[in-house]
């Protein structure tokens, strides 16, 4: 019996996008603020990009900047709610409208807000929130690029290309399912994206801390019990309350890819990197803190206002909550903690969404907790966050004062 062989056939033509057209149409911008009630004081708004168009190869989503004119516009519409922080979300978004898969991983922005005292409040009519990016090339903040408050700073990974071509804007990551389109990209930049509400020219300097894990070698990662990410915050506490004239803006847990955990030193700095298959991953403490510049100094007068670092010091710590039920529980947590404190609200510094290795929910949490504490391969699904475990993390003052709470003294 001879085996059968096929040579192929000159009719056979290749399939392209006009004889196979893309079903998916343009769709709207989406708004996630459905579970917020009246008895809701601490919460978060998320706004979702949705599909626009497909060029060739290349998928389009609504840009970052539309999302932000979009929480703008929500702001304006709802002056009860005060920004607390912003921050860059990717995430895999199930969607499927008229029986056509829209899902993705894509990147949406997420606003942490909290509600206003019952007072008289300002409404403004004009866009509140923006934001920039510093790339590599930009690392250094100079004066006056910053026209307002700084609310968030954040370290984002940016796919790029082989010739290190990237878009920021860009908010379609992947299609989230197949190896080919997750695995496109083995480039990425590195860069900051501050996020800063309207206002006065930004006349500080801004100090980057980095945390470490202490005992970083190739023998933690294989037994996986190196320094704890709790660990770290406390070193940061007491970093900060070591160096009174900083101010914290906020705090986020960087993971880093690096070819050698026995080295001396890990480089947390760098600004570009290409993906290697034997890179070990781990995750440090980034503290973002401003100060004020020599030329600022001057403009300061008797009439000033400031928290005495003399009479109020920051106890930095931080608590996790379960991504499945995060919204009732981190509501509660706010309303309980004040209610234990005479009514005074905790100051919180910041909240981040975070990635973490995969756990067990049981009624102990120790399998939860060991996840949100941990600093070695905290993305083990390699970037598949359709199948990805995350927790939300609050950075807050456990001193327990809120900002205006303070005690307020003028400068010399």
């Amino acid at each position: 019996m001879f085996p059968i062989v096929y040579r192929g056939y000159s009719g056979i033509r290749k399939v392209t996008s006009e004889r196979c057209p893309d079903p998916r149409i343009s769709q709207q911008r989406i708004i996630l603020d459905s579970h917020i009630t009246g008895e809701t004081q601490l919460t978060n708004v998320d706004f979702v990009p949705s599909f626009c168009k497909k060029l060739k190869e290349t998928v389009i989503y609504h840009n970052f900047s539309s999302l932000v004119s979009l929480a703008n516009d929500w702001l304006i519409s709802h002056p009860c709610w005060e920004i607390i922080n912003c921050e860059t979300v990717t995430q895999y978004v199930h969607q499927v409208h008229d029986s056509v898969d829209y899902s993705a991983v894509i990147n949406i922005l997420r606003i942490w807000i909290k509600r206003r005292p019952n007072e008289p409040y300002l409404v403004s009519r004009e866009p509140l929130l923006w934001y920039k990016d510093f790339a590599p090339d930009q690392r250094r903040f100079l004066e006056g690029r910053i026209n307002g408050k700084i609310v968030q700073m954040e370290t984002l990974k940016v796919p790029a290309t082989d010739d290190w071509t990237f878009k920021s804007e860009a908010t379609y990551c992947n299609d989230g399912r197949t190896t080919r389109d997750i695995e496109r990209y083995q480039n990425y930049v590195i860069l900051i994206r501050v996020f800063y509400l309207a206002g006065p020219l930004f006349d500080h300097e801004v100090v980057l801390a980095d945390f470490v894990p202490f005992d970083l070698s190739s023998e933690t990662f294989a037994r996986r019990n190196g320094e704890k990410f709790s660990s770290m915050i406390s070193r940061a506490a007491l970093w900060l309350r070591e160096n009174t004239e900083l101010s914290l803006v906020n705090a986020q847990a960087v993971d880093i890819h690096v070819p050698d955990p026995d080295a001396e030193t890990i480089e947390t700095r760098i600004t570009w990197k290409r993906k290697e298959r034997n890179d070990k991953e781990i995750r440090f403490l980034r503290i973002y803190c401003t100060k004020r510049n020599e030329v600022s100094k001057l403009f300061l007068n008797y009439e000033s206002l400031s928290v005495s670092s003399l009479e109020y010091k920051l106890y930095l710590t931080a608590i996790a909550f379960n991504v499945k039920s995060f919204q009732q529980d981190v509501n509660e947590w706010f309303v309980d903690l004040a209610q234990r404190n005479n009514g005074i609200k905790p100051r919180i510094v910041n909240i981040e969404t975070c990635v973490v290795p995969p756990f067990v929910n049981d009624q102990t949490g120790k399998s939860f907790q060991h996840a949100v504490d941990e600093t070695h391969s905290c993305n083990q699904m390699d970037g598949r966050f359709k199948y990805s475990f995350v927790t939300i993390r609050i950075y807050y003052d456990e001193s327990g004062l809120e900002t205006g709470d303070f005690q307020i003294t003028r400068l010399p």
